[in-house]
């Protein structure tokens, strides 16, 4: 039975570098680093209720208001709009999937947390959907196929509903400086084979373990005000 816990997926995936080393280094880096003083989890709590309608745009607004430093709502606020505007336009109804513990090796799990499952009324597409709202610090090219591919055998692969899985990314664009919104889904991110998606978890985790014999996870800690030194999560 698995006995610790990766980071969720969305940051598991970062944590893989290509080779043992960079990896190691990447894992020593996340649990020396510095907890931002405040965090989205509020965003990804209510993630199924805003593609599905209940929770309104008055109810985000005063969400970003409560949960969000002032210097960074303008950002989030954004980021909101463009959310909003992708669900009106391509029309998604469904419901919210539970997170999932998967192993991954070295007694080791990894939470798996989509949205939920949604059709697209306009396109006639039924996909799980899965939120990447970072501004910066985003997953590379080869990360976000770990995580789609996570998604993809875990949720996707039932005969009687199969499904497209896709994540949905809010980050800066290269070219512009400024938030885009991107659906990354099969054509952007083909999946990893499952035994290479296993291989790179398996380094992930082999890597996180040796880590934490020399540093020592970091307790959760009350969330504190955004510091000017802090990089934007949303």
């Amino acid at each position: 039975m698995a006995s610790g816990t990766l980071p969720p997926i969305h940051d598991a995936a970062r944590l893989w570098q290509g080779d043992e080393q960079a990896t190691f280094r990447a894992c020593v880096r996340h649990l020396r680093r510095k907890r931002p003083g405040w965090t989205l989890t509020w965003l990804r709590d209510s993630a199924s209720y805003v593609f599905s309608g209940k929770m309104t745009k008055g109810a985000l607004k005063q969400a970003v208001k409560a949960h969000v430093p002032p210097d960074s709502r303008k950002s989030v606020w954004l980021a909101v709009l463009l959310l909003l505007k992708f669900i009106r336009a391509y029309g998604w109804q469904g419901v919210e999937i539970q997170s999932r513990d998967v192993p991954v090796g070295h007694d080791f799990t990894v939470k798996l947390r989509p949205i939920g499952k949604f059709i697209s009324l306009t396109r006639k597409r039924k996909c799980l959907l899965a939120l990447q709202p970072r501004l910066d610090n985003a997953p590379k090219y080869e990360q976000y196929r770990i995580w789609r591919s996570a998604l993809h055998y875990e949720f996707c692969c039932d005969p009687l509903e199969p499904l497209e899985a896709v994540i949905i990314d809010l980050s800066r664009s290269y070219d512009t400086g400024k938030r885009q919104i991107r659906e990354l889904g099969p054509t952007i991110l083909p999946l990893l084979d499952k035994a290479e998606l296993d291989q790179r978890l398996d380094l992930v985790a082999r890597c996180y373990r040796r880590a934490l014999e020399i540093i020592p996870k970091l307790p959760a800690g009350r969330a504190k005000p955004k510091s000017s030194g802090q990089s934007e999560l949303f």
